[in-house]
């Protein structure tokens, strides 16, 4: 399974949805790459990945400042999973390979 570059993701929030692209540039030993949205970048380098199963976590400073955990199910060129913001709240996600 190939997960390498990029992702676009859409998740629904109680602001609206809410549109990221996820590029992951290496998986040995750990997932890392770079999430960017309107509100700009931020990297991660702590990801998993089991199975088809993958996980990371990153700190945001905007809109709010929070660590957000991701952990998702690949099926092909896909993962739905979920988005977790600190104890906020919870966002469920597609992404597509793009």
């Amino acid at each position: 399974m190939n997960i390498l570059g990029k992702w676009k993701s859409l998740g629904q929030t109680p602001f609206g949805v809410v549109e990221h692209v996820v590029e992951i540039t290496a998986v040995d030993p750990h997932i890392c790459g770079i999430i960017s949205s309107n509100n700009g970048q931020v990297e991660f380098d702590n990801g998993t990945l089991e199975g088809n199963k993958i996980s990371f976590s990153s700190k945001v400073i905007t809109p709010l400042r929070a660590t957000i955990f991701v952990d998702g199910i690949i099926d092909g060129n896909i993962i739905n999973g979920i988005i977790s913001v600190d104890e906020y709240m919870k966002i469920n996600f597609k992404a597509e390979k793009i």
